[in-house]
């Protein structure tokens, strides 16, 4: 009786008197029942004998650390002393025990840290690489409100493993998230340290002999099934080995790639190799750098020149101006008029500083 009460989220402060009584009766008949012991306690709570609370719950806990609304009390007194060690032993127990606990916690965990204080000693228990280890984390990095804060403690500290799915899309996102900030460099200092990353030259992939990579500083392909973009072996089709093949499906026009660059301000020339483009100007990609940012304001946009039997080359020359601290390199493609556009091809894609 005393848990259904409980259960059914009656008014415990008034009704704290009977589920005392009935829960002591109930632990009476059998001392080890957890439940009857989990009532007795938030009746004593809500009676406002929170010493006595507190040793039902954590005698409830001794006889079983496996009850999740027991370790959520321990939480909360653990928070309410602030006591940050207490509380993510409980967090810890928890989310080991039930996985709508983890689905309930993380999104107070990526919350909570914000607070260096929680945080380091946070990402200290994630290094010992519990069952839930990748769920909190993907959380941290995808919601936790000072992302310059969490992000970095969760690449530098987690060792994350760019071969596993989980863990690839959790630096993904991190860096993501940073970008989406405007903390460019910061997300470049993480990109860097990465395994695989590229970091020689102004622009990474210029062949297109590499799928993946992390993104957005590798190429971002599109996903939408109108607006095609894929790297493929050209030769062919007049290009010199892999190329980057882009078009466009019923009549929709957008971006099928982007990179971000990190351009200083000065002088800078792009080339690159094209085939397969049509000789209708209306039909034909276009290459574009747009400054980062709310504003996203061009530097400098190009038609691909046509190219049918032999390819054709594309020259940009640019001025990236000061106050554009990051750049998007975009390739873009527009729908034909008949509903669907043939492929074209871009390889060969180079960028240097002019001054």
């Amino acid at each position: 009786m005393a848990v259904n009460l409980v259960g059914d989220g009656r008014d415990l402060q008034r009704r704290a008197g009977d589920i005392a009584s009935w829960a002591r009766r109930a632990i009476e008949r059998e001392p080890s029942n957890v439940k009857a012991i989990r009532a007795f306690g938030l009746a004593s709570a809500a009676q406002l004998r929170q010493s006595q609370a507190s040793a039902i719950f954590r005698y409830s806990e001794s006889l079983s650390r496996r009850d999740v609304p027991t370790q959520l009390w321990l939480i909360e007194e653990a928070v309410a002393a602030n006591d940050i060690r207490r509380a993510l032993q409980h967090y810890n127990r928890a989310m080991l025990t039930s996985l709508p606990a983890r689905t309930q916690l993380n999104p107070i965990l990526a919350q909570a840290a914000a607070d260096p204080a929680i945080l380091t000693p946070l990402v200290r228990m994630l290094e010992g690489r519990p069952l839930y280890w990748q769920d909190t984390a993907y959380a941290i990095v995808a919601s936790c409100p000072a992302t310059r804060l969490c992000v970095p403690a969760i690449f530098s500290r987690m060792q994350l493993n760019h071969r596993s799915g989980t863990e690839r899309n959790i630096m993904l996102v991190g860096l993501s998230r940073l970008v989406g900030e405007g903390a460019y460099q910061q997300a470049w200092s993480l990109y860097e340290r990465l395994p695989g990353a590229q970091t020689d030259g102004y622009l990474r992939g210029g062949g297109f002999d590499r799928a993946g990579g992390y993104p957005p500083f590798d190429w971002v392909l599109s996903e939408d099934p109108d607006l095609i973009a894929h790297m493929q072996d050209g030769s062919s089709d007049g290009a010199s080995g892999q190329a980057l093949f882009v078009a466009a499906n019923g009549g929709k026009s957008g971006e099928v790639a982007r990179q971000l660059l990190l351009l200083p301000p000065g002088a800078y020339t792009l080339a690159a190799r094209v085939g397969l483009v049509p000789q209708d100007e209306a039909d034909r990609p276009l290459i574009e750098v747009v400054c980062a940012g709310a504003e996203r304001s061009s530097i400098v946009r190009r038609i691909f020149p046509s190219a049918s039997e032999q390819p054709a080359s594309l020259v940009l020359n640019f001025q990236v101006p000061s106050g554009c601290a990051a750049q998007w390199l975009v390739v873009s493609v527009r729908g034909s008029l008949s509903g669907q556009s043939s492929e074209s091809w871009i390889d060969q894609m180079a960028l240097r500083k002019l001054n």
